[in-house]
């Protein structure tokens, strides 16, 4: 995942499970909704765990055949084109077309991820490496995310996708002669995100007062788009219209598909709103030849503030209406990546620097917001955390999963601790479907392996626990109380030697104190492509 603070993520759904227990079959499975892009179901690892929707897969193209307000959709959705692509085919063929460069860039960044100074300077010293990379990754995310969620669900996984970030018709980009050329690999990048849009929406409305303003710097006073009051009413009007549309196209997406669990490994950060508003402001004072240290005036700055603090605003309404309308999904938010922004102090510390949705679990009993760790517990070093607003920890450094046309690679980031915590969800609920998410988000707490790095750092003070947290499950069955089943669990654990991690398989290290505030240290290069 790309830093939470300048970017969103693109939405894929993925589905673990169907919620459902037939009179013949007794199995009950909990169905995951993985919020992201570029989810490629024909992956070899997912095709058989892909969710289908039967009576669209057998009924008439063209036609909304289970009248669920989505037409074909039998494997998901893109939001963005408002179809059935949810991956889209010019995103397919930039990895079937590619696929021997593909497969030995994803070699390259393994290594990168494992620490190889060698490919590091491959790529430091190949720039157009990096830039291809960076579009790989950025449409292997969603791929990534379902991979891990589906090795936590095991039997019980199903894939499916809703894509909200990238479109289904290929973005263009400016050529010599027609004006019109296909975008190089590098070029292929993400489209859609919240940011994107907002500078979309603040260069329609304001383009002609700051094109006005620069025609003749020497001659007339510099005028900035954040001089225009009304441009701005109407940025935020547009900005909460767009979000409102964007969101009730989830809720009801959400309610055609009953996930019990959706992940989400996206968010907005406040300061990546406010870098993206400053870089606007750099640019302006760019056109006018004016000095970058030029001041803005009061005005200005009150619109600047407004338009900062109102867009932040927006998208915690449009967030928490999400949450508040599906309350029977349990939502596992990734806490962000920018606790290595050394520009921003305290830029990790969700209560100083907020992230949307993450900071939503505070007044959500159904969000739970997940910190990145390495599988023996340290908090890596460049997970957001908090101390009430981030809950648990789980593993995110350099975890193994999939990517698109049967690749694999290794990713760091929330986005990956925060899939890992959701397939262990699925997995809860596939062994005691009573379950609610409320409940489902307490054994996760409750249970978790206490490490002394993780203190203050996460609400729980520990990392997600499998095992604890699968036997309170099945101990709630029995007792209908979880106090009592995640205390019966957690005294079972400890009278045990070890606790396995189901993806990683390492046991946790001891919690001696020497452990406080140390931290696992990601090479930066990974950071440069983290999603």
């Amino acid at each position: 995942m790309a830093n939470l603070a300048t970017r969103t993520f693109t939405l894929s759904t993925l589905l673990v499970g169907a919620l459902s227990m037939s009179a013949q079959a007794q199995v009950v499975n909990s169905r995951v909704l993985v919020i992201d892009e570029g989810a490629d179901l024909q992956h070899k690892e997912l095709t058989t765990q892909a969710f289908t929707n039967s009576a669209e897969q057998s009924g008439l193209s063209g036609v909304d055949d289970d009248r669920n307000g989505f037409v074909d959709d039998v494997s998901g959705w893109n939001a963005i084109s408002n179809d059935a692509s949810y991956f889209p085919q010019w995103v397919r063929k930039m990895f079937v077309d590619n696929v021997d460069t593909i497969a030995k860039l994803l070699a390259l960044y393994n290594r990168v991820e494992e620490g190889d100074q060698s490919a590091v300077e491959i790529i430091r010293a190949n720039p157009n490496v990096g830039q291809a990379l960076n579009a790989i990754l950025g449409h292997s995310h969603g791929t990534h995310v379902a991979g891990i969620v589906v090795r936590y669900g095991n039997a019980n996984a199903q894939v499916a996708s809703l894509n909200v970030f990238t479109q289904s018709e290929e973005p263009q980009a400016p050529g010599e002669n027609d004006g019109m050329t296909r975008p190089s690999l590098s070029q292929r990048m993400s489209v859609g995100n919240p940011l994107a849009r907002m500078k979309r929406l603040i260069r329609r409305n304001l383009a002609s007062v700051s094109e006005s303003a620069v025609e003749t710097p020497t001659a007339k006073p510099f005028v900035s788009q954040f001089d225009d009051t009304a441009g701005v009413t109407a940025f935020l009007t547009q900005m909460r219209s767009e979000e409102g549309t964007e969101k009730r196209l989830l809720s009801r997406y959400i309610l055609a598909t009953r996930p019990r669990v959706a992940n989400l490994s996206l968010g907005s950060a406040k300061i990546g709103i406010r870098k993206a508003l400053d870089s606007m402001w750099q640019e302006e004072l760019i056109t006018a030849k004016l000095p970058l240290s030029t001041p803005r005036t009061a005005l200005q700055e009150k619109n600047f503030q407004r338009m900062l603090n109102e867009t932040f605003e927006i998208f915690r309404t449009s967030w928490n209406e999400l949450f508040r309308a599906n309350s029977g999904t349990l939502f596992v938010i990734a806490a962000g990546n920018d606790a290595d922004d050394l520009d921003v102090p305290d830029a990790g510390n969700n209560g100083i620097n907020e992230v949307l949705p993450a900071n939503c679990s505070k007044d959500n009993a159904n969000v739970i917001t997940i910190a990145a760790s390495t599988p023996d517990g340290l908090i890596a070093d460049f997970s957001n955390y908090h101390s009430t607003l981030v809950n648990v920890a789980a593993w995110g450094t350099a975890v193994p999963s999939l990517a698109p046309n049967n690749n694999t690679v290794k990713m760091s980031g929330t986005s990956m601790a925060s899939p890992y915590a959701a397939g262990l969800a699925s997995k809860l609920l596939s062994v005691n479907a009573r379950l609610s998410p409320a409940q489902t988000r307490q054994i996760m707490e409750g249970t978790v392996k206490k490490i002394a790095s993780l203190k203050g750092r996460v609400s729980s003070d520990g990392m997600v626990d499998p095992q604890a947290a699968l036997d309170a499950a099945r101990r709630t069955l029995l007792t209908n109380n979880v106090e009592v089943a995640i205390r019966d669990a957690i005294q079972a654990r400890n009278t045990t030697l070890g606790m396995p991690l189901i993806l990683g398989r390492l046991p946790f290290a001891s919690d001696d104190e020497t452990r406080i505030g140390q931290v696992h240290k990601t090479p930066d290069l990974v950071k440069a492509f983290m999603r």
